[in-house]
C-alpha cells in the first residue's frame, strides 16, 4: 500500500492545507464534512487507529516518504505537518510541489478515484 498509518506521537506542525485546496472537485459540504473524512479514510487504509479525544492520524506515503496528519479542526477536515513542507516563494510561503501532489494522490485515494498502490 502506498499511504499507512504511522505511529508517530512527535509529528508536529500546523496547517497545511485543507481538503479543497488539493481536491477542488469536492463541493464545499463534502470538503467540511468531518465523518465523511473519517469513513473515506477508514475505508481506504483500514480501521482507524484508537486515538483519545478528537480525530487526528498520521499517514506515510511509502514512496516519497512523506509523512503528514490527517484531522479535523474547528475549520474541517485538513492536513497538517512540518513547516519545512513550505517553500519561499515571491510572495511569501507556499506548500512544497513534493508535498502537494502526495496530499492530492491522496485524496485521489480515500475518494476512490485511484487504488491505494
Amino acid at each position: 500500500m502506498r499511504f499507512t498509518y504511522i505511529d508517530d506521537p512527535y509529528a508536529k506542525g500546523g496547517k497545511l492545507a485543507g481538503r479543497r485546496q488539493v481536491n477542488p472537485d469536492l463541493t464545499v459540504k463534502d470538503a467540511v464534512d468531518v465523518g465523511l473524512f473519517r469513513r473515506q479514510i477508514g475505508e481506504a487504509l483500514g480501521a482507524l487507529p484508537k486515538r483519545d479525544g478528537g480525530f487526528s492520524v498520521v499517514v506515510a506515503d511509502t514512496y516519497s516518504g512523506i509523512h503528514f496528519k490527517a484531522y479535523a479542526a474547528q475549520s474541517g477536515p485538513a492536513y497538517g505537518g512540518p513547516i519545512d513542507y513550505f517553500e519561499e516563494f515571491e510572495s511569501g510561503l507556499r506548500l512544497r510541489p513534493d508535498v502537494e501532489d502526495v496530499l492530492r494522490r491522496f485524496e485521489q485515494v480515500i475518494t476512490g478515484k485511484v487504488p491505494n498502490e
